[in-house]
């Protein structure tokens, strides 16, 4: 699998809005964690927030290409699914409440859920809202 790095803030990839819309929750705040992530944050009453991870092309075990590769052998077990219509392939597992996404052209991003379930338990749809906006931009 070839990687393509992405350039640019991982935040530039999605807007409050677009997470706002998404979850239908409001976004308190959005903030590079690490060059590679932004974290979009729900306010303490949902108890989640939103993550973007892009992979820059540096390899490791939990940049989107590895975790896309992980997912991809989740498909045998029925522990992760494939989502028609999203970048070149898109793989969503409601046990890491994830999608990776391969755009067709060596970009990897993930977006999932981080914390617990007071607020989006079952967030494939969202994810895969927030996916196509910020395939948009890549």
């Amino acid at each position: 699998m070839s990687v393509i790095p992405i350039e640019g803030s991982p935040c530039d990839l999605l807007t409050p809005d677009e997470v706002a819309a998404a979850t239908g929750l409001t976004v308190v705040s959005a903030a590079e964690s690490s060059p590679d992530t932004c974290v979009y944050d729900l306010g303490d009453d949902a108890g989640v927030d939103i993550f973007i991870d892009v992979d820059r092309g540096e390899g490791g075990m939990f940049v989107p290409s590895a975790i896309f590769s992980s997912y991809e052998e989740l498909l045998a077990t029925g522990e992760a699914e494939k989502v028609p219509g999203l970048g070149g392939e898109a793989l969503y597992t409601a046990g890491f409440r994830a999608i990776a996404v391969d755009d067709g052209r060596g970009h990897f991003i993930v977006i999932g859920v981080n914390g617990g379930y007071q607020a989006l338990t079952e967030p494939a749809d969202s994810l895969i809202q927030m996916a196509g906006d910020a395939l948009a931009r890549l």
